[in-house]
């Protein structure tokens, strides 16, 4: 790092840690000689400008001085950069993007007229997620409620399919997603099915 700019190779180093898109990451900062901080930025999916952010922290922060050390002389180490937390079950208050770019993907309800049961597709809120999913890459999932036609008050049955990489990355909507919900939860995705709503 020299004036408080990281050189490409370092950029695409620390690129390499940030492999969940939307996520809080902690990082750890020191001075190479012990003493340490640390910070937390957003990461939604631009590695640039995660690492742009960093620079403008670390610029910002007030190192210890050694006596007989030249001002302008300093060494930063990243110790670390760990996920923390998925943005979107946080809510966007108070971070750096918007809260209407987060509005969740309109629920789909359908009717599968072979297993005679309604089904209802929303996109994960991020509560079910644990430490421990994300540890293991689950960063988002899709949730289905499973209702019988003569009895539409009480869930019958429901899953959740958790994905890799965000759903809004793979699907546009959640219509889209029909025959991935279909397969996990009947074993077919040809099942044919009738849209009954989609919020807006």
């Amino acid at each position: 790092m020299k004036d408080n700019k990281f050189t490409k190779a370092e950029r695409n180093e620390i690129a390499k840690f940030l492999t969940q898109k939307h996520t809080a990451y902690n990082i750890g900062i020191g001075d190479g000689k012990g003493w340490s901080t640390e910070t937390q930025i957003d990461f939604q999916d631009n590695p640039d400008d995660f690492i742009d952010t960093l620079e403008q922290v670390i610029a910002e922060i007030d190192f210890p001085k050694t006596e007989g050390m030249l001002t302008f002389v300093r060494t930063v180490s990243i110790d670390y950069i760990e996920p923390d937390h998925y943005l979107a079950a946080e809510g966007m208050e108070n971070k750096q993007f918007p809260a209407p770019e987060w509005k969740e993907l309109p629920t789909v309800t359908i009717y599968v007229p072979s297993q005679n049961q309604i089904l209802q597709i929303a996109e994960g809120s991020g509560d079910n997620l644990s430490a421990e999913d994300m540890e293991n890459g689950i960063v988002d999932y899709i949730y289905y409620s499973q209702y019988k036609l003569d009895d539409l008050t009480e869930e019958y049955d429901g899953g959740q399919i958790d994905k890799t990489e965000m759903v809004r990355d793979t699907y546009s909507s959640l219509t889209e997603a029909i025959p991935e919900v279909l397969n996990f939860a009947f074993d077919d995705a040809s099942l044919k099915y009738i849209v009954l709503e989609q919020e807006s």
